[in-house]
């Protein structure tokens, strides 16, 4: 989440801080991992099992964000 307000006071964009990227940087700190341990699984289940184990929240907020994603194209494609 800091990455983003980081580069812009580097480079001296303003505003560092926006309610709109604090959230997408949010939700895809959250998301991305629990689709990379998805992508994991196919490898391996052990993977799979670990993940649901332990990172159920993570999973849901990834499957939630993903079914937002698909409705989205298929109303606006």
């Amino acid at each position: 989440m800091l990455v983003k307000p980081v580069k812009r006071r580097w480079l001296k964009r303003a505003p560092c801080f926006t309610q709109r990227d604090l959230v997408v940087d949010f939700l895809n700190g959250a998301t991305v991992p629990a689709f990379l341990l998805l992508v994991g699984s196919v490898i391996s289940s052990k993977i799979l099992e670990e993940a649901l184990k332990t990172a159920k929240t993570s999973m849901a907020l990834a499957g939630v964000m993903g079914l937002i994603f698909i409705i989205r194209e298929i109303i606006t494609g």
